[in-house]
């Protein structure tokens, strides 16, 4: 799993091109949801699997930051961002993280633990080939799975093994007993569609949409010279690296705010911004986030940036696009099915090299220049130096964008949901239906960012959650409605 650990969910608007009710979806947000600490609030859940919390230590910079939106003016937001409401996902805050007790809380810990289950079987080591199929009654059924272990191919076949289409169902069937989950994210479910035979040169099906429509949230940084004695620093990093080791012994009697920095992702606090580029009925197209320190060395060595330890200390202020007109695809490599070498496993070429559009340059423009003058204002003012990237502006700054943007790692968009129209047919570059099952086979459910048709207002993690707790509902649903008919007949 990659990510900084803020939870931030979808906004109603995010889910516009989907097949799914927001009522359904915010139902979707408030199950998954185990949100500890503050007020109650009727859009929380707190008896879900995923741990949700406010930031019990707020760094100073970031502390900073906001005091400065206050000094601006700016709206200070006290729900994380949140907020479903109409200015829930507007101003200066502190975020909400995934944290609980000082620790990260992913999912596979919030929902597996440490429990075993009698219908759980992990297989650990493996890496999946393809999907297997055979042609049943003119259908292209899921047969089961190939994938490599010990550098060996094995096949895990469905219950039958025969490959009878009793599958998770299509659009002209409800039956979900059986079948095939695809979860290995917008990057590496292409390529497994590939493998598979689906795609848009497929020889099982030609999805056209495979890898296409992917999406993420460019982002450029703003770095800083800072204040060295504002932060943790490494002659007082020794001594909270122990206190964190000592609270992680006796966690029964500590809470969120004993762990201090290191119970952190070592970040608080950002903002999301309207640019006059964005129009009236819609939501913030820019969104901030404080580091400390320069802490992504992804982002810094992209810009030829790097710092030197001796140099003074500096902070981060990304500035991240959140609904860009940019779109990127997976282009699947080329599969050895007579290979069982992992050297020989195909991965997939991002495209990233791609073009900002004229308006996607307008509004980073906007949002490093908006950025730059709340860092003019007190507190934060008084303990940031010069500005040491990219300080350009005019066209100068416009070409720095241009050639200084990078990836967000909020990849959806690349298998997406489609939905019928009045003819009940989908549009070219759908993949999966309203139910994530895949067009145009038997059997076979995508349950990841992959199925997005655009990227979310904000960090994808919690939309992604809610994805898979559909899934299950889904799943579920058609069991017990099938369990419900056979009862009938027996009557």
């Amino acid at each position: 799993m990659h990510n900084a650990m803020l939870y931030v969910r979808g906004r109603e608007r995010d889910f516009k091109g989907w097949g799914w009710r927001w009522e359904d979806v915010l139902e979707g947000y408030k199950r998954i949801e185990r949100y500890v600490g503050g007020e109650e609030r009727g859009w929380r859940g707190r008896e879900g699997e995923v741990v949700g919390s406010k930031a019990e230590y707020v760094d100073a910079v970031g502390g900073m930051f906001v005091e400065s939106c206050r000094a601006k003016g700016l709206r200070i937001d006290e729900d994380g961002f949140n907020d479903p409401g109409e200015e829930g996902r507007t101003g200066c805050g502190v975020y909400d993280f995934n944290v609980f007790n000082g620790t990260r809380q992913s999912v596979a810990r919030a929902v597996l633990g440490e429990k075993r289950r009698r219908n759980l079987h992990v297989v650990s080591g493996s890496e999946v080939r393809r999907v297997l199929f055979s042609k049943e009654k003119g259908k292209q059924s899921v047969r089961g799975v190939e994938f490599i272990n010990g550098g060996e191919v094995h096949v895990s076949l469905l219950k039958s093994g025969k490959g009878d289409g009793e599958g998770l169902g299509t659009e002209d069937s409800d039956d979900m007993e059986r079948g095939v989950i695809l979860t290995a994210g917008a990057i590496m479910t292409p390529q497994i569609m590939a493998n598979s035979g689906l795609w848009e040169h497929g020889d099982v099906a030609k999805l056209k949409g495979v890898g296409k429509n992917l999406q993420d949230h460019p982002v450029v940084g703003l770095i800083y010279e800072i204040d060295e004695l504002n932060e943790p620093s490494v002659y007082t990093i020794s001594t909270q690296l122990k206190e964190y080791g000592d609270k992680l012994k006796n966690r029964e009697s500590a809470k969120n705010e004993d762990f201090g920095v290191l119970g952190t992702p070592g970040l608080s606090s950002g903002g999301f911004f309207k640019s006059p580029y964005s129009g009236e009925a819609e939501d913030s197209d820019i969104q901030v986030t404080v580091f400390p320190r320069v802490t992504e060395p992804h982002i810094t060595s992209f810009m030829k940036n790097k710092t030197n330890p001796l140099e003074k200390p500096k902070a981060l202020f990304t500035v991240a696009l959140l609904r860009p007109d940019m779109r990127s695809k997976v282009v699947p490599g080329p599969f050895n099915s007579s290979s069982a070498s992992k050297k020989d496993f195909p991965l997939p070429t991002i495209e990233v090299d791609v073009p900002l559009s004229e308006r996607d340059v307008n509004i980073l423009k906007w949002g490093i220049e908006h950025v730059r003058e709340i860092l003019k204002a007190p507190p934060i003012s008084t303990v940031l130096g010069d500005e040491y990237s990219p300080n350009k502006n005019g066209d100068e700054l416009r070409k720095w964008i241009k050639a200084n943007h990078l990836p967000n790692s909020h990849w959806v968009g690349s298998t997406k949901m489609g939905q019928p129209n009045a003819s009940g047919n989908y549009d070219e570059y759908a993949v999966v239906d309203e139910k994530l099952r895949v067009l145009g086979v038997k059997g076979l459910m995508i349950a990841d960012a992959g199925i997005m048709p655009n990227v979310p207002n904000g960090n994808v993690h919690s939309t992604v959650c809610v994805v898979g707790r559909r899934a299950g509902e889904f799943i579920v649903g058609k069991k017990k409605d099938k369990d419900k008919d056979k009862d009938k007949k027996k009557k």
